[in-house]
């Protein structure tokens, strides 16, 4: 896995399952941790998944959250709610203004978005070599559907890129119930490849805050061997 941290980092270190981050950005030095304990889960059920994310109670009838650091006036920060839900807001300096103020005291989660990104490595084709199987350069591979197994996840989507031609794009979108929250499901999606995987970029992506739990994938695949191998 690889990280990208805004700023320049000046040190880091571990305290058991949590990494710790020394950062110098936009003129302030903070200390940002990173809990990298596994099923580690907000009281939601789910994380929000915002960087340099913090947790605040805006009381009713207010509509401003002030942050403990300054972004750039460049930089993006959004806000979501409990529910899963994206606030419209705007922000000058490290002052973030909702839109509307809620008509009761709310918890939100404030932050930076950034994208998740997991890439495929080539699919292989491997033929009988003994008792192992290794890969063969005496077949062609097309490679027909993908198919990706996750839980506990509300949306993402999938880019596949051939080699000289666009990007093909499909996606997992969120559910949410009657009282309008975030519903994460389990289950299995179906995307289209059509092409030779050594032409291809497959790639996961999500630039939502909501949750994505990938557990496993299998590719389709047609098969035109052109010899056989004995021994």
């Amino acid at each position: 896995m690889k990280f990208t941290v805004k700023g320049v980092v000046r040190g880091i270190q571990f305290f058991d399952s949590t990494l710790n981050i020394l950062t110098v950005y936009n003129g302030s030095i903070m200390i940002e941790t990173l809990n990298l304990e596994e099923a580690s889960v907000d009281v939601e059920g789910y994380n929000t998944n915002l960087d340099r994310r913090i947790k605040t109670t805006v009381t009713a009838g207010n509509s401003t959250i002030s942050l403990p650091y300054t972004p750039k006036t460049a930089d993006t920060i959004k806000v979501f709610d409990t529910k899963g839900n994206e606030v419209a807001s705007t922000r000058v300096d490290d002052v973030v203004t909702l839109n509307a103020a809620p008509s009761a005291d709310t918890e939100y989660y404030v932050g930076y978005p950034y994208t998740m990104k997991y890439t495929f490595s080539e699919q292989l084709f491997k033929a009988s070599s003994g008792e192992s199987r290794t890969p063969t350069a005496a077949a062609k591979l097309l490679t027909r559907n993908g198919s990706i197994y996750y839980n506990d996840t509300a949306e993402f989507k999938v880019k596949v890129t051939p080699k000289g031609r666009s990007t093909a794009e499909t996606a997992l979108s969120p559910t949410y119930d009657t009282n309008n929250t975030v519903v994460l499901e389990d289950g299995f999606f179906r995307f289209p490849v059509f092409t030779n995987p050594e032409d291809a970029v497959i790639e996961v992506e999500s630039d939502s805050a909501l949750p994505v739990n990938l557990t496993s994938a299998e590719f389709e695949s047609f098969v035109h061997s052109r010899s056989n191998r004995y021994g």
